[in-house]
């Protein structure tokens, strides 16, 4: 785009205004392709073959018939030729043990060939719950997406609104209503939102997402165990060291662990990630971690802070003092999508996540919350005849252009006789051959933002120009 062509347009205003409020959105709902110039449109694959390019070489060499021309290969055999061999008493040849009639493989659950082993991940079952899921967009992004709107003066398709929440999650809030309140409680965290269906899971979330918040971690140094230890254990997730089996602290390590970084795993199934190690250099890399020793101390208003305490009766210490007035009962909740995605309730975090698949296709519940959400904040919607419905911060106001200026009544005629136009095309056919900055060029384009801001014309978001009609605008 050349510097002239900058005139033609106010998207650089409306852009640095827009970021003055703090934009983030994207709301050019136009299509990656069509914002290119028509020379750099190739409709070609990846390797940057044209369709003729493929068209030409996937029928070079071939007659009608799809045979190669002078190609003396032999003939492929017909369907009924590659058929499985038959034994000689006519009796078809046994199946492997590992394949199921049609041809479709059972993969073993044994070790591979490879030394491996066929894992699937388990898909957990989802449960029915007396439990209303809909979306709403994060407050705080609604009021960027408002000053965002303000700060263009365009007007923006309601029905493409959602797809700018849906396509950043985090942007977006789940409302858990619940229907059925003898059948289902829910129990939610004061400090981030996060809920689930029984008070032990967010009694868990308490402590492993927010003790450290209430006590001062410290380390203490002290002197490397000692004794006979023919093997180490050490988490095969994370990997940090648990400790020989014979160490007093093997257990309450391998619970601080598994509570604090694998709450959704059974002490069976954690037990199971665990790996143990025979080597001196394990062993003596265990000793060296145990040299620093990390420990926990809680400040109580009006009294001292209590001594330094293991994990385990700090984790005590937390839930007996703390935790109870960080929890509540509800039966309403709103949750950030970004703590759904972490819910320690596995089945609760699934039921979510189905229904947010289900929003993505089609944002019902988004549409209904942004529409209430914006005329709250005074933005005004209108419709183009039985289309679409449009929002913009500017009410559509008709003018009659006889009362008007002559270059303002010469630009409201042209765009009622040619609606959909944008200013280059204003410009070409009402000042012909004239610069976007030359003087004569004011005289057409200068009226536009005047028009704009007091809703006499009304430009959508991809610029085209139109004259506000009667009954058009709608509060």
């Amino acid at each position: 785009m050349s510097e002239n062509d900058d005139g033609l347009n106010n998207a650089d205003d409306n852009s640095a205004a827009a970021d003055a409020a703090g934009s983030f959105l994207d709301l050019n709902f136009v299509p990656e392709w069509a914002r290119r110039a028509p020379d750099q449109i190739h409709y070609s694959d990846e390797a940057g073959n044209s369709r003729h390019d493929r068209r030409d070489r996937k029928g070079r060499g071939r007659d009608r018939h799809g045979m190669s021309r002078g190609d003396d290969r032999e003939r492929r055999p017909r369907r009924e030729e590659r058929r499985r061999p038959q034994n000689t008493d006519g009796a078809s040849e046994p199946r492997s043990p590992d394949s199921r009639p049609g041809g479709r493989r059972q993969y073993p659950s044994g070790p591979s060939a490879h030394g491996g082993a066929y894992e699937r991940a388990a898909v957990p079952e989802i449960p029915d719950m007396p439990l209303r899921v809909s979306f709403i967009p994060e407050q705080r992004q609604l009021n960027a997406l408002v000053k965002q709107l303000v700060a263009s003066q365009r007007a923006y398709p309601l029905m493409q609104l959602p797809k700018v929440f849906t396509e950043k999650p985090d942007t977006c809030c789940a409302k858990l209503e619940v229907e059925d309140a003898a059948a289902l409680k829910l129990f939610q965290c004061r400090v981030c939102g996060a809920v689930a269906r029984r008070s032990d899971m967010l009694l868990a979330h308490l402590v492993r997402r927010h003790m450290t918040e209430f006590c001062e971690e410290v380390e203490i140094e002290t002197e490397a165990p000692s004794g006979q230890f023919p093997c180490v254990a050490r988490c095969g997730l994370s990997g940090e060291w648990i400790g020989p089996p014979n160490h007093h602290s093997y257990n309450e390590r391998m619970e601080e662990i598994r509570s604090a970084q694998y709450p959704h795993l059974s002490q069976e199934a954690y037990r199971a990630k665990v790996e143990t190690l025979r080597d001196d250099e394990s062993i003596e890399a265990w000793r060296q971690s145990c040299r620093l020793r990390k420990s926990y101390r809680f400040a109580v208003p009006g009294k001292e802070p209590t001594e330094a305490m293991p994990w385990s009766e700090a984790s005590a210490y937390f839930l007996e003092h703390f935790a109870a007035s960080k929890m509540r009962s509800v039966s309403r909740a709103i949750v950030p999508l970004g703590i759904c995605r972490e819910l320690e309730d596995e089945e609760l975090r699934e039921y979510i996540r189905r229904e947010w698949s289900i929003e993505r296709r089609r944002p019902r519940s988004l549409m209904f919350a942004l529409r209430v959400a914006l005329r709250h904040k005074r933005l005004h919607f209108f419709r183009i005849g039985r289309g679409h419905e449009f929002v913009s911060a500017v009410v559509p106001v008709p003018l009659d252009s006889k009362h008007a200026v002559d270059n303002i009544r010469e630009v409201l005629e042209f765009l009622r006789e040619h609606p959909g136009c944008n200013r280059k095309d204003l410009l070409e056919n009402l000042r012909p051959g004239v610069a976007p900055n030359d003087s004569a060029a004011g005289e057409v384009l200068n009226p536009l933002r005047w028009l704009g801001e007091r809703g006499h014309i009304i430009e959508f978001f991809d610029g085209t120009l139109a004259v506000a009609l009667q009954g058009g605008a709608k509060k």
